[in-house]
């Protein structure tokens, strides 16, 4: 699990050396396009937004764990909202489990679209 900022950069995160804008807009871009069927408004599991940002950028092709460093980075800058799953009996366990990103004690699940 992302537990730190040992991001890559860059839109895809391989030597680049930008976090924010085009990482931030192609993640919520792709976050945009899961299957409304799988979000909670204008919540999305972290894993299917990251499954969903590979189909698109089939070239770039983050691990879990690059993407999560990725969108910690660029929540840290302010690019990007995260947010945690407040009712998790009610949510998926799974995918909570497999969304999650530690950071400083906080705790997220779900990338949040505008």
């Amino acid at each position: 699990m992302a537990k730190g900022s040992g991001t890559k950069g860059g839109f895809g995160g391989r030597g680049t050396g930008q976090v924010g804008g085009h990482f931030a807009s192609a993640a919520q871009a792709a976050a945009q396009h899961v299957d409304p069927a799988l979000r909670f408004g204008a919540k999305i599991y972290i894993s299917d937004a990251w499954e969903q940002y590979n189909r698109e950028h089939p070239a770039v092709k983050l691990t879990l764990s690059e993407y999560k460093d990725k969108l910690l980075a660029a929540q840290r800058a302010g690019t990007i909202r995260l947010s945690r799953a407040d009712l998790t009996p009610a949510l998926h366990f799974g995918k909570i489990q497999s969304s999650r990103i530690e950071y400083l004690g906080a705790e997220f699940n779900f990338i949040n679209i505008p």
